[in-house]
């Protein structure tokens, strides 16, 4: 029997949201900007990922999808301060996937949502959105929420 155990955790500018926001200001609404803001997500680890080649109005389940621009996967890569892959579809034993939507501006607010998943049956997923308010000419993390969840196999013979 598969299990599902998901977690979800609301960050109101709180710790989760302090390490979102690292690193140097952010200005503007190019692409730089832009991938500067996913790489505050992507860089949480050293391993290499993998990133959809694509941009998904729902990363979740990858509908609403239209491809990423070569010059928007070239600044995400270099912001990205790990291994990046991009692919078309989930490469085996190629780390975890990635999958992001493009990011909503406005004059004062900037937000991003984003999914991953881990590879393997018992591979761990999640997701979240951010949102960004223009504060002095930079993007500061205002609000956050994020969800995570590891699929869990029970041994043979167990009740659930």
């Amino acid at each position: 029997m598969r299990i599902a155990a998901i977690a979800v955790c609301l960050v109101l500018i709180g710790a989760a949201a302090a390490s979102a926001s690292t690193g140097s200001d952010i200005h503007g609404r190019g692409i730089r900007a832009e991938a500067a803001l996913d790489a505050r997500v992507l860089d949480a680890g050293r391993r290499p990922i993998q990133i959809l080649d694509r941009l998904c109005r729902t990363p979740e389940t990858r509908q609403g999808c239209t491809p990423a621009g070569t010059a928007l996967r070239r600044a995400i890569s270099r912001a990205v301060d790990r291994p990046v892959a991009w692919v078309h579809h989930r490469r085996p034993q190629a780390g975890t996937l990635w999958v992001l939507a493009p990011i909503r501006w406005t004059p004062e607010t900037a937000s991003l949502r984003y999914a991953w998943d881990e590879p393997g049956s018992g591979g761990c997923f999640g997701g979240g959105q951010l949102k960004y308010a223009r504060e002095r000419g930079s993007w500061k993390l205002t609000w956050g929420i994020a969800y995570e969840g590891c699929s869990v196999t029970s041994a043979s013979g167990s009740s659930a």
